[in-house]
């Protein structure tokens, strides 16, 4: 009975809200970064509380839509493109700082690019098995064994970093993360933060290869509520309903990604539904069944919720 509940949720619309979040958003990260694209000499050593502008490129538009409407979370297991990363990499979005290493390689077959604010503390050093930087075609590929072999991959690159005659990246509170940001190909990094869509700053299209699939077309810049006015059509809907898990079960959360998990906010959005649970039973029901828990709850909301109640993990 719960589940046909879950189905049927919609994310609550409260305009004047949202306007004020997005408000004291902008003015929190108005000091964000922008990546030289000349010399990472001539880039400043990267903090933690640092704020970067970054870019992912999407591979199909139902994955841009949903997180147009719904956001994201880089703390839960990704789905990959490639099988390899998922031994490698298993958790965050790839983003880079510089928007033309996807545009020239072919990183956003869907012709759509998300622009989006993060703290350095919130994106993480992506490693591979066997220290190498990527994987080619045809070639054995590695995994590693478990969290803790991987951490230790990215601490060797650290103290390898460390010893870099390049100030902002030795002198940056990650060497290695600074070093796959300012010296590597892709400019890279994982996004393990929660984003809700209104901390979205724009979205990237290329019409031209949106629908003719060429590279040779213009990149406009577009406002997250045009996007989704323009491109959340009646044909890409119901594709993305047939076809993309991540928006079916992005569409059923009862939170937005970055949200704190609260009771009384569980109450209200029940209410919104206009759905006749009482509180007491919905919370007692995610404490029992796993798997409504982590089909209605994000991540961060998961972790405060299994602390709220003295969940053993």
């Amino acid at each position: 009975m719960f589940h046909k509940f879950l189905n049927s949720l919609k994310t609550p619309n409260n305009a004047s809200l949202i306007e004020a979040i997005q408000k004291g958003y902008n003015t929190i990260f108005e000091e964000r970064r922008h990546y030289n694209k000349q010399f990472a000499e001539d880039e400043s050593p990267i903090k933690e509380d640092d704020v970067l502008t970054v870019y992912h490129g999407f591979n199909n538009i139902n994955d841009a839509l949903t997180v147009a409407q719904f956001g994201l979370s880089g703390k839960g297991r990704a789905r990959r493109i490639y099988s390899y990363e998922s031994g490698n990499n298993p958790k965050g979005l790839f983003v880079t700082i510089d928007p033309n290493v996807i545009k020239r390689g072919g990183f956003a077959h869907s012709g759509v690019i998300i622009e989006f604010a993060t703290k350095v503390k919130d994106l993480d050093t992506p490693v591979w098995a066997g220290g190498g930087s990527y994987f080619v075609q045809g070639q054995m590929t590695q995994s590693f064994k478990d969290d803790d072999d991987r951490k230790k991959q990215q601490l060797a690159h650290r103290e390898e970093q460390k010893k870099s005659d390049v100030k902002s990246i030795s002198d940056s509170d990650r060497p290695e993360l600074a070093y796959t940001l300012f010296r590597n190909a892709e400019k890279q990094a994982l996004y393990i933060g929660d984003l809700n869509p209104n901390m979205i700053r724009a979205f990237w299209v290329n019409e031209r290869l949106m629908h003719d699939r060429m590279l040779d077309g213009n990149w406009e810049r577009i406002k997250p509520k045009e996007f989704i006015k323009k491109y959340t059509t009646k044909e890409n809907t119901d594709n993305a309903e047939k076809y993309s898990d991540s928006y079916r079960e992005s569409k059923q959360r009862l939170f937005a990604p970055n949200d704190n998990y609260d009771e009384t906010k569980l109450s209200q959005v029940l209410k919104n539904q206009k759905y006749e649970l009482d509180l007491d039973y919905v919370i007692d029901l995610l404490k029992k069944d796993e798997h409504v828990l982590y089909s209605t709850l994000w991540p961060k909301q998961i972790e405060q919720f299994k602390e709220k109640y003295g969940m053993d993990e």
